[in-house]
């Protein structure tokens, strides 16, 4: 495994393979980044300390991403779902945002609306929606309806049809957030288009006018300097700065996208319906919101090494 992170941190990192793999090798002996710059520099080839120390980042980054993959593939086992060219692409992959769109349809989930709506029965009605087959989808949802008792949780009745085609829109809009194909649509637009907005409030102190250049500011995130990008943060976070992260009037083209990809061109017009609001609704509360806090973390990992170097 040592010998295997070498390899990818000397291609990543333009280095000799033996550079890489004596401090790799150093390091997993316990050696300091500080001792391996200045007393090893025969079996490093003279690299400096900030090189070495990039060398201990990565190495962490990749033995954290082994231990993901192992979880990854047993949640995907125990569902029963893995098969010979998945276990292949998960063990291949060194991205942890691909990773984690793997991982995505199988992590633990806390209490959701569509894990309230699959303990009320209704996933069987959402897979029968998304065939789009249907002619008269409120036929079929009567049969979801439960009536009130003592015996029954209240938390789980399903009182009227509406509640029934709701509970059930709510599980496909989790699916359609589960989609890989999906989040990678979303967030390769954000990545080309995304802005950076910042709106003042409280702007009236004078501790606030430091901030007075981005009262009204925007500009595209991936052009935004970390030093700006860091200076917009510390004023939202000191509470004279709203921080947005958005695509502006590419919302609407991303969402009829999305709907192109998950409605079926033959499907029934109830379905259709159904399904398009289902799509609409996963981008809207779970696939965007996702997305802007992974666009927000890159954003600030990149300031961070910036600021650092």
């Amino acid at each position: 495994m040592l010998r295997e992170y070498a390899t990818i941190i000397s291609h990543e990192m333009d280095l000799g393979p033996r550079q890489a793999s004596a401090v790799v090798k150093l390091l997993s002996d316990g050696a300091t980044v500080p001792f391996i710059a200045r007393y090893r520099k025969e079996a490093t080839g003279s690299l400096n300390e900030v090189v070495v120390r990039n060398i201990q980042k990565r190495l962490l980054a990749l033995s954290l991403l082994d231990s993901k993959k192992a979880t990854v593939i047993a949640a995907i086992e125990a569902a029963g779902d893995m098969t010979d060219k998945l276990r292949e692409r998960i063990e291949n992959c060194y991205d942890p945002v691909e990773l984690e769109d793997i991982y995505m349809p199988y992590r633990p989930r806390r209490k959701t609306r569509a894990t309230q709506a699959r303990e009320r029965g209704l996933e069987p009605l959402a897979k029968m929606i998304m065939t789009q087959e249907l002619d008269d989808v409120n036929k079929i949802a009567r049969k979801y309806i439960t009536k009130s008792s003592k015996k029954v949780d209240p938390e789980l009745v399903v009182p009227t049809v509406d509640a029934a085609i709701s509970g059930a829109s709510d599980i496909i809009a989790e699916w359609v957030s589960d989609s890989e194909k999906a989040r990678n649509l979303v967030r390769s637009r954000f990545q080309r288009v995304a802005m950076i907005v910042s709106k003042g409030i409280n702007t009236d102190s004078e501790e606030a006018q430091k901030y007075k250049d981005y009262f009204n500011f925007s500009e595209l995130l991936r052009l935004c300097p970390s030093h700006r990008y860091m200076a917009m943060r510390r004023g939202e976070q000191e509470g004279f700065l709203k921080i947005d992260i958005t695509i502006g009037e590419d919302d609407k083209n991303i969402s009829d996208r999305l709907c192109r990809m998950f409605v079926k061109h033959d499907a029934t017009p109830e379905c259709s319906e159904i399904v398009s609001r289902a799509v609409k609704d996963s981008y809207k509360r779970l696939i965007r919101p996702s997305i802007v806090n992974e666009m927000a973390s890159a954003a600030k990992e990149r300031s961070d090494a910036a600021a650092i170097a």
